[in-house]
């Protein structure tokens, strides 16, 4: 936080005019550094209808504990939690650890760098213009970029809410070489995939259906012990989708994907401060 003035309650006659003139004009530097470096919400226009906004940390943490689509937080559970904050004290119980859980994720949420600016935005234009020449019709209309530290998922993965593709920090530093603006251009088109897909279902089942997935009308039946177990994939909440394959011995099986945890204690190792979701998932 700038403070752009002092307060002396003491005469300050020891202070020769030059000298005061020199704190001054310190101070006057300290204030234009800190208003530059003030944080905003960067917005970028596409086109007519399609733009992209690069939140501030205030606006993220607004947006990144809020699934009014998907229902994120409704399918999250204890384990999920804890695997990614381990200092969760999952004595309190599911309801108040999914709101710990959500102060968490605003806490993660930063302000974006005038460099980080520049560089999101050229990827974001990049991105928009490869669609265009490909014909996509389904590039969103509105969306919403956030910075985190990374620390749930960890520092190198990317995922989405709603409209919003949450970009972790480690992957904007300076500098950046050819091959990590590559690979940065890559992931960015892919968390766009997903939102394209969130936004529009029959988009989704027909991209599903090239790669042999088919949608299951009823609900699952998961037994206990691996209900227990199962994690939520931010990017691919909905778990009935089946695909066909066949075994070694010729037969056929509908096989579901689903990711879950190989450990259940998993947060109360001495060594799990130094693990990441990945590290435990099954």
């Amino acid at each position: 936080m700038c403070y752009p003035f002092f307060y002396a309650n003491k005469p300050m006659r020891f202070l020769k005019s030059h000298r005061f003139s020199a704190l001054l004009f310190s101070l006057l530097i300290f204030q234009t550094a800190c208003r530059n470096d003030s944080p905003k919400v960067v917005e970028i226009s596409f086109s007519e209808k399609q733009k992209a906004t690069l939140l501030d940390s205030a606006a993220a943490a607004k947006i990144i504990v809020r699934d009014d689509v998907e229902h994120f937080f409704d399918s999250l559970t204890v384990i999920d939690a804890a695997m990614q904050v381990h200092e969760l004290p999952l004595s309190i119980g599911r309801d108040s650890v999914i709101v710990f859980y959500k102060k968490t994720l605003q806490q993660d949420v930063l302000n974006f760098t005038k460099d980080e600016t520049d560089y999101t935005t050229r990827t974001l234009k990049e991105a928009f213009d490869l669609c265009e020449k490909m014909g996509v019709k389904y590039f969103p209309t509105d969306l919403q970029i956030i910075k985190t530290r990374g620390r749930h998922y960890g520092d190198e993965t990317f995922y989405t809410r709603e409209n919003s593709i949450v970009v972790p920090a480690a992957k904007l530093k300076l500098p950046h070489s050819t091959a990590d603006e590559a690979e940065f251009l890559r992931t960015i088109l892919h968390e766009i995939s997903h939102i394209v897909t969130r936004q529009n279902p029959s988009v989704k089942a027909q991209l599903y259906a090239l790669i042999g997935f088919k949608k299951i009308d009823n609900q699952l039946v998961i037994n206990n012990s691996l209900r227990q177990r199962l994690l939520t994939n931010p990017d691919g909440i909905d778990r009935n989708w089946a695909a066909t394959l066949t075994a070694a011995d010729g037969s056929t099986l509908f096989a579901v994907p689903l990711i879950y945890a190989k450990d259940l204690r998993f947060g109360e190792k001495p060594n799990a401060a130094n693990a990441t979701f990945f590290d435990n998932l099954g």
